[in-house]
């Protein structure tokens, strides 16, 4: 069967969208050519490419998971089915392989990992179930809303509260109906059959919100060396996360492989 040229190239970015995932790099095809049957080259095509800085940390290592082709033919169906619906080839990927990139600081590039999950989180979710990011129906916390906030306002206001922070405040009411980040990465799991524990989501969350909020890691009195192992190991871990999440995803289930804090590499199962 004869391929149209815009079929091969759509063929050709969803392997590359694969191979990008399963080494922890962006990979691209910069090269197109065009040949007549006896091989000469007809036509050549140069494609103009964003280019990524190379990095070595790779789910599908290539010396701890070395079938590179099992991964492909186990996650090309479903990455082909769920392109277009969850965004694969339009950010839920490139977020991910874009805080891999060791060019930023560690607390940047964990940042981005938090932001990454986020960006995958909302593409999932407004597919699978939309409704279950609001704890009730929109429409009749809407009916109520008005009333929460003249309610809110008058307690703070009896509290001694001013009326200008009581004003500020009750603006806050639409949050009472979004459920948690954690619950909803609860759900997920849960949907996309990820080993996740309650504790591993409470690391993530702690994480998360101490580099939203401040920037960094939560520090303590350990040494700056101590320090220093203790942050990349966070780091790997929340890597660690949303490898599980992106790979359940496609459907994939096998070996993968784990940064650790000693910047070393271990595999295990998915």
């Amino acid at each position: 069967m004869k391929l149209d040229d815009e079929t091969v190239r759509q063929v050709a970015d969803d392997l590359c969208f694969l191979l990008s995932v399963a080494r922890g790099t962006k990979v691209q095809w910069i090269t197109e050519e065009k040949l007549d049957g006896s091989g000469q080259v007809l036509q050549r095509t140069h494609g103009a490419r964003i280019t990524k800085p190379f990095t070595p940390l790779a789910p599908i290592h290539p010396w701890l998971v070395p079938k590179l082709c099992d991964f492909l033919e186990q996650t090309y169906p479903r990455y082909v089915a769920r392109r277009e619906e969850y965004r694969l080839n339009k950010g839920t990927i490139d977020a991910v392989l874009d805080a891999r990139v060791e060019t930023d600081f560690l607390e940047m590039r964990a940042a981005k990992l938090a932001i990454a999950l986020e960006t995958f989180k909302s593409n999932v979710m407004s597919v699978r179930f939309p409704e279950d990011q609001f704890v009730i129906d929109r429409d009749q916390f809407s009916q109520a809303e008005a009333g929460v906030r003249d309610v809110l306002i008058k307690e703070l206001r009896g509290s001694g509260v001013s009326k200008r922070h009581a004003n500020e405040m009750s603006q806050k009411t639409l949050c009472l109906n979004r459920r948690s980040f954690g619950s909803l990465l609860r759900r997920l799991a849960k949907d996309l059959e990820v080993r996740v524990s309650h504790q591993e989501l409470q690391r993530f969350i702690h994480c998360r919100n101490a580099l939203v909020h401040r920037g960094r890691f939560t520090e303590d009195a350990q040494s700056a060396a101590s320090r220093r192992r203790s942050n990349y190991g966070n780091y790997a871990f929340m890597l660690d996360v949303m490898d599980r999440f992106l790979l359940r995803l496609l459907d994939y289930r096998g070996p993968y492989a784990v940064g650790n804090a000693e910047g070393g590499a271990e595999q295990r199962q998915i």
